[in-house]
């Protein structure tokens, strides 16, 4: 938002003036990721990161209909591990982690490297380090 001031001799007028860009972000989104591994995965991970965790999920699936991957696989885990209501809940999301560091030998070598996030969120979820 933004807060607009008019002064004009002795009169002055104040206004402030909003714009919904999430919702007109997410619109562009939805338009733009028709079955795009890297289209669907960034709208998850934006939609993840504002907390929309529902809409991630979706999102996620389109991602992962169209490409799996370790990055996508990490993604549904920390989505599934928001929305956990119960421990079986929980445990689902700590198999999809482990599933997500399985797919970690398939990336290219010099990517790897930047691999570090699923093994340690792993230690983290499950209290035990590798």
């Amino acid at each position: 938002s933004a807060k607009v001031i008019l002064h004009w001799e002795k009169i002055m007028v104040g206004f402030t003036v909003k714009v919904d860009t999430d919702a007109i972000l997410l619109k562009d989104i939805e338009k733009s990721m028709v079955n795009s591994y890297r289209g669907a995965y960034s709208a998850a991970t934006f939609a993840f990161n504002k907390g929309m965790y529902d809409k991630a999920k979706n999102w996620i699936e389109i991602s992962l209909a169209a490409k799996k991957s370790y990055w996508n696989m990490l993604l549904k885990a920390k989505i599934y591990k928001q929305l956990a209501k119960t421990k079986a809940e929980a445990q689902q999301a700590i198999k999809l982690l482990q599933e997500a560091n399985m797919l970690i030998k398939d990336l290219p070598e010099n990517s790897k490297q930047y691999a570090t996030e699923g093994p340690q969120l792993l230690e983290e979820w499950t209290g035990k380090k590798k």
